[in-house]
């Protein structure tokens, strides 16, 4: 399971526009 930073990043990156985190 991700760790919160890794879900905090994820959602930054959705929220740009982004597809996939790095």
């Amino acid at each position: 399971m991700p760790t919160f930073r890794t879900l905090n990043k994820i959602t930054r990156v959705r929220e740009r526009g982004g597809g996939k985190a790095d």
